[in-house]
Order: structure tokens, then sequence, then C-alpha cells
């Protein structure tokens, strides 16, 4: 029987576990910073580690398989909900899947598996990979990674665009909203789905002063002044427009509408984040909008 190197096990599933995370994250367009990857992957490279000792039976369960993989998604992204908790995990087993099946693919078909020593145990394979080997892969999959993002980007500038009308406090604003599946941001509040809108598409909503205090870096002041009109505002964390962490100020509209089929529809339970800066790079439109 093939001798199961720890310190090889680890690693690649260390590997492999940090580019199921970040695949995961590119499709889910939730990008966290990459030490939170890295920290996942390594709780999940360490559960395969502990897999491989027979006295640890407890945790060769199906339950506490889905703890584990619970748990790695759960320090390897924000998450914005229950929802979205589920709709990641979903993605990382389909990820899974489908990495797998490409994998075992080329054991059954080749005598990959035999070459390299392929150890199956309590549901993890361990293969004694060259380091070379994982180096090449590393490459191919951020080149994979890049050409991904790219066609991502095509889609978006040529995405379905709507009309959207946002009213606040006897004032309207209409906007030119671009459909993003990937927008998941939700109010830290009321977990309501977040509309992303330029500050200068919403100009019409706001006196000068508050245009002003939410173009600044006091977004408190922005608050403030919102407050002092009665209006439903509080801070949003993102990190998926154009920064890597970031705040914005969010309201709840009067009322919110976007046009399809001709007719405008209205958008319940919704809060409108008001984003300082452009949104397109060739001012195709000013908004963002999850359809779901």
């Amino acid at each position: 029987m093939p001798v199961v190197y720890i310190d090889v096990l680890f690693g690649v599933n260390l590997f492999i576990n940090y580019i199921l995370l970040r695949t995961v994250g590119l499709t889910a367009g939730n990008r966290p910073r990459r030490w939170r990857t890295a920290l996942g992957a390594a709780l999940g490279s360490a559960y395969a580690v502990a897999v491989f000792f027979p006295n640890l039976g407890v945790i060769y369960s199906l339950t506490f398989k889905l703890l584990a993989s619970g748990l790695m998604v759960a320090v390897a992204f924000p998450i914005y909900g229950v929802r979205d908790f589920f709709r990641l995990t979903g993605l990382l087993y389909l990820i899974s899947a489908v990495f797998g099946g490409l994998a075992f693919a080329l054991f059954f078909l080749t005598d990959w598996g035999a070459r390299l020593g392929a150890v199956y145990s309590n549901g993890v394979v361990y293969l004694d990979i060259p380091v070379a080997a994982l180096f090449l892969g590393a490459l191919a999959f951020y080149g994979l990674t890049g050409l991904t993002r790219a066609v991502i980007r095509i889609r978006r500038r040529n995405g379905c665009r709507h009309k959207l009308v946002v009213e606040l406090d006897g004032r309207r604003a209409e906007l030119t909203a671009l459909v993003d599946t990937g927008n998941v941001l939700v109010d830290p509040i009321t977990h309501a789905p977040v509309i992303v809108a330029e500050l200068e598409a919403l100009k019409e909503l706001f006196d000068y002063s508050v245009r002003v205090s939410l173009g600044s870096d006091d977004l408190q002041e922005g608050l403030g002044l919102m407050a002092q009109r009665g209006l439903k505002a509080r801070l949003i964390p993102f990190s998926s427009v154009g920064e890597r962490e970031g705040m914005m100020v969010g309201f709840v509209p009067d009322k919110a509408s976007v046009c399809r089929g001709g007719s405008l529809l209205p958008m319940k339970n919704c809060v409108v984040g008001v984003y300082p800066h452009s949104l397109s790079p060739d001012k195709s439109y000013d908004a963002l909008y999850n359809p779901n």
C-alpha cells in the first residue's frame, strides 16, 4: 500500500481547496481577501488530514462533512444572510463535483492515478503530485480565471439594461440599470437587496448640501443630513464595486420601479446604495441591480 505523507496531503488539499473557493467567489461575484480564502482552504485541508486517522471515526459522518464544508464557506467569504450562505455552499459542492468529475475521468481514461500513487480513504483522495505539476496547474488556473473574468466583463458591458425609477420625498430620478446577478449586496439591518446607483444619477433626489456630503469621505455627515429630512439611511459595507472594501450610504426609497415590457414594475423591499463614482467605463449605465 502506498505511503501517505501528511505534508503532501495537506499541501495538495490546500491548493485544490483554494482553487475551488476562488472559483466559487468568481462565479458568485463574492471576492473576499486572499487571506480569507487561504484560511478557509487550510481548514478544509486540516479536515482532510484528520480523516486519514483511523481513531477519529466521528468525523467520517456525512453530518460532520457538511459542517466542515459550511465552516470553509463561512471563513472564506463575507456572508450576507442565510440565503447567501446556502448559495455559496451549494456552488462549492457544484464546482467540486465538476472538478472531481474531470479528475476521475482522467484517472479512469489514463494511468495517471496509478502513476501518482492514488489512495482513497473515508471520502478523501490522496495524490502524491510533484511540485512542478502543482506549479503548472496554478499557472493554468490563473490563466483560465483571467480569461473567465474578461468574458464576464464583456457580458456585463453588453448585458441587459432597464430603465429604473427611484422616488424619494416627492422627488424622482430616472436611471439606466444594468442587470447584474453578481450583485449580492444586502442591507445589513433588514437584509433587503441593494440597488447600487451613482450619486450623479440620483442628484435630483437630494439638496446640494446632501449631495456634497455623500460625495465626500465623511459619510456620517451625509447620514446626519438625511436623518434630518426623516429619511431611513444607513451605512452599507461593500467589496465588489471598484474597490476591495468600502462603505456607501444606503437609503430606503419611497418607491422604486423597473421598466420591463413597457410597464413599470414595483421593486418591493429594496435599498438604494449611493456610489459616489462611475459604475460604467463607457457611461452606458448608472445603476446595478439583481433581478432575483
